[in-house]
């Protein structure tokens, strides 16, 4: 978010551009630049434009989930110097708490679509037992099938063996 305003960037390949961002996934650790001009580290790397400002200073750091960087969280600001070591620890508390969020939206994501795919397929069995004949249970099963795998369609080709026939 930069000034209020959401953007949407280009996702990018950090082994061959690695970004700021980049960096500090591949290094694990927080990065403050409290100059942005004449420091290597920004100018070896493109530091995102705030709406017609220079950044000055930069603050990234770590979003990390078991020893895992997830991703991370970084501050700028067209004043050089502009963030305490205080300010700067605030900000790896909330980068921690913000990891912990994520990981359990996550976790929360995952188990709602297993408790759906456990349902459908609890469906589908009992759908099979209870048919009245084979073609109600083909249909039964096609669609819940579809609706299981998110599907578009669903066939089911059964064999016929004395026939050698589909």
């Amino acid at each position: 978010v930069d000034q209020g305003k959401y953007l949407d960037l280009a996702a990018r390949d950090i082994s061959t551009q690695p970004g700021l961002s980049g960096e500090i996934i591949l290094n694990g650790k927080t990065l403050y630049l409290p100059d942005t001009l004449g420091t290597n580290t920004a100018q070896a790397h493109q530091i995102i434009p705030m709406e017609g400002q220079a950044t000055r200073s930069y603050v990234g750091v770590p979003l990390r989930v078991r020893d895992q960087v997830i991703g991370v969280i970084s501050m700028q600001s067209c004043q050089p110097n502009a963030y305490t070591q205080d300010q700067i620890s605030l900000l790896e508390t909330i980068a921690n708490q913000a990891a912990s969020a994520i990981e359990h939206a996550r976790l929360f994501d995952e188990i709602r679509k297993s408790a759906r795919f456990l349902l459908l397929l609890n469906e589908i069995t009992r759908a099979a037992l209870q048919a009245s004949d084979l073609l109600a249970m083909l249909q039964t099963l096609a669609d819940r099938m579809g609706e299981l795998f998110n599907a578009d369609g669903c066939y089911i080709t059964l064999w016929d063996e004395a026939r050698q026939m589909t």
